[in-house]
């Protein structure tokens, strides 16, 4: 995920053998730690070879394909 400094964090964890689902570890400030199962963020890159999002819906920052993939980083796709 991006780095941030407000609001939660997350880590992935496993899937949960529903489609879409996904077990994350959640933590925050003052030692707050938790398990969330969340769903699976529903965006596709554009373009002809579209990759999906990796991360949970509603998470912040930019999709998976945006801030991981130094390959669509240099060619802008």
């Amino acid at each position: 995920m991006a780095a941030h400094d407000a609001g939660p964090h997350h880590g992935f964890l496993d899937d949960l053998g529903t489609y879409g689902t996904a077990l994350w570890l959640r933590w925050g400030g003052a030692g707050e730690v938790g398990l969330a199962a969340l769903p699976d963020c529903p965006a596709v890159a554009p373009g002809s070879d579209p990759d999906a999002c990796c991360l949970f819906a509603g998470h912040a920052g930019g999709h998976t394909w945006e801030s991981l993939d130094p390959r669509r980083q240099a060619t802008g796709t």
